[in-house]
């Protein structure tokens, strides 16, 4: 078995899913009448991934770079699609779309971190044993 660094590309496509419902449901909501922020729909995707990112993937370097690819992306297809569709459809498609290019940006990414250090497998292969008793590292 090898050892895969980074996000698993089953759990990022998970997540993906998650987030193209969360802006169908939110293009939905959009289009009831009142008046709705295009906001609207980009904090409940961001808020979902920033979530996720904290909780379980922290991966610093490759953070920063999805983020700014997918606003940039996300800002790119509302103006393209915007004079074709309505403002409320155009939101959540361009958000959708970001989200695509910002998940598989970050998956790729986050599987460039820095492979460990001859320290660090040191000091992760010292833990519990079936008695409860730590191994020593031998020198």
């Amino acid at each position: 078995m090898r050892d895969v660094r980074g996000v698993p590309w089953p759990e990022a496509g998970r997540r993906l899913l998650g987030c193209w419902v969360l802006c169908t449901v939110m293009a939905g909501i959009l289009s009831l009448p009142g008046d709705w922020s295009s906001g609207t729909a980009v904090a409940p995707v961001v808020m979902t991934l920033a979530q996720w990112f904290w909780q379980r993937h922290r991966y610093w370097i490759a953070g920063g770079e999805p983020g700014v690819a997918g606003a940039i992306v996300a800002f790119l297809v509302v103006e393209a699609v915007r004079p074709g569709l309505r403002n409320p459809l155009a939101a959540p498609l361009g958000v959708a779309i970001g989200v695509t290019v910002s998940l598989a940006v970050f998956t790729i990414g986050s599987r460039w971190e820095a492979p460990p250090t001859a320290e660090s497998r040191v000091h992760a292969s010292v833990g519990p044993t079936e008695h409860g008793q730590a191994d020593q590292p031998t020198s």
